[in-house]
C-alpha cells in the first residue's frame, strides 16, 4: 500500500505544507492528501510557492495524492456553478501534478430522496465525471453518512447508474461499517471502483456521532472516542490483510481526527508497517516456514 497523510488532520495546527512534507518523509509516507481548504489557501495567496513545494515533494519522493474538497450541491446552485467549482479543484490538482479529487455524492442520504432528485443527481455526476474526464482527472466519491453513498447498495447504484469510467470511490471503510456492511464485503464489491480508501477508527457505535461535521471540525469539539486503528471497533487487521493480498497498490490515508496529530499519525504509520510487514512474511497455508 502507499500510505499518505491528512493535511486535514492538522487542521487545527499551526504547521505549513512545507513542513508536513518534511514530516511525511521523515516517518516514510509516500504521499499528501490535500485538503481544498489547504490547496486553496496555498494556490490563492501562496501561488509563487507552488513550484517549490512541488520540487520538495518529488526531491523527498513524495506525492499529492489526492484533492479532498466539496462541491455545493444545495438547490440554489445550479450546474454552471457546481462546474465552477470542478474548474477551480482541477485547477489546484493540476498546480500539484494530480490526478484523484474527491467530493462528497450530494448533500442528502439516500433514503431521503424521491426518484426524481435520484436520477436529477445521477445527472449531474454525469456531467461532473465528463468534465472531469476531460482534464484527466479521477472524481471520487467517499463512502459517508448524508450523501447518496452512505451504504453499500446505494453506492453501488449510484456507480451503475453514472457509469462512468472517471467516477470512482473512495472508501471509507469506518463509515461503510456504521452502515452495518461488513468492510470486506464492501471493499470486495466495489474493488472495480475504488481508487483511494481512508483509514480510521472508533471505540464503538456509541461514539460515532464523534465524527459529525459540526463536532469534528470545530475546535472545541469533543474527540472522545476516536481511537487508533488498532484499537478499535472496525478490525483494521483483517482489512489490511485483505488489501496486501488483492489490492497491494492501492493509495489509503490515514485520516486521525483525535489530538496530538504528529505523535498519533506516527504511530498509525508504524503499526500499518508493522502490520504489512507481518502478512507479507506469513508463510502460506500448508507450507513450512
Amino acid at each position: 500500500m502507499n500510505i499518505s497523510l491528512c493535511t486535514i488532520s492538522f487542521r487545527h495546527e499551526l504547521v505549513s505544507l512545507s513542513d508536513l512534507i518534511q514530516f511525511a518523509a521523515r516517518r516514510g509516507f509516500q504521499g499528501i492528501e490535500l485538503w481544498g481548504v489547504h490547496a486553496r489557501s496555498i494556490c490563492h495567496r501562496f501561488d509563487d510557492q507552488v513550484h517549490l513545494l512541488k520540487a520538495q515533494l518529488a526531491q523527498n519522493g513524495l506525492k499529492v495524492s489526492m484533492i479532498s474538497d466539496y462541491v455545493d450541491f444545495s438547490a440554489q446552485r445550479t450546474q454552471e456553478d457546481r462546474l465552477a467549482q470542478m474548474d477551480e479543484l482541477i485547477a489546484m490538482a493540476e498546480a500539484f501534478q494530480c490526478a484523484k479529487i474527491r467530493i462528497f455524492a450530494g448533500d442528502r442520504g439516500s433514503c431521503g430522496i424521491t426518484e426524481e432528485q435520484w436520477y436529477q443527481y445521477v445527472e449531474i455526476f454525469k456531467q461532473l465525471s465528463a468534465y472531469t474526464h476531460e482534464h484527466d482527472k479521477l472524481l471520487l466519491i467517499e463512502t459517508h453518512p448524508g450523501t447518496l453513498a452512505d451504504c453499500l447498495p446505494s453506492t453501488l447504484r449510484l456507480l451503475h447508474d453514472v457509469k462512468h469510467p472517471a467516477f470512482r470511490v473512495n472508501l471509507d471503510f469506518l463509515h461503510m461499517w456504521e452502515s452495518g456492511i461488513h468492510p470486506i464485503e464492501a471493499i470486495r464489491t466495489l474493488k472495480p471502483w475504488v481508487s483511494h480508501v481512508h483509514l480510521k477508527n472508533v471505540r464503538d457505535r456509541q461514539s460515532l456521532s464523534v465524527f459529525e461535521p459540526l463536532n469534528v471540525y470545530a475546535p472545541s469539539g469533543s474527540r472522545e472516542g476516536i481511537v487508533p486503528l488498532e484499537s478499535g471497533a472496525v478490525q483494521y487487521e483483517e482489512i489490511l490483510d485483505w488489501l496486501q493480498r488483492e489490492m497491494p497498490g492501492m493509495d489509503g490515508s490515514i485520516e486521525w481526527f483525535g489530538p496530538k496529530p504528529f505523535e498519533q499519525i506516527t504511530n498509525e504509520l508504524q503499526w500499518i508497517q508493522d502490520q504489512l510487514h507481518i502478512q507479507r512474511n506469513q508463510p502460506l497455508s500448508g507450507v513450512n516456514s
